[in-house]
């Protein structure tokens, strides 16, 4: 429950998104990953 598969779309469309993210964005996408890995 709460497993999201990434697919290799998906998996790019973050990359894009992260390449375009500002230093802010990616500094608060980091800390959500780190609390995604404790739940």
């Amino acid at each position: 429950q709460g497993k999201v598969k990434i697919t290799g779309d998906n998996l790019t469309q973050l990359k894009m998104w992260y390449s375009k993210a500002t230093p802010e964005e990616k500094k608060a996408f980091k800390m959500w990953m780190t609390e995604q890995d404790y739940l």
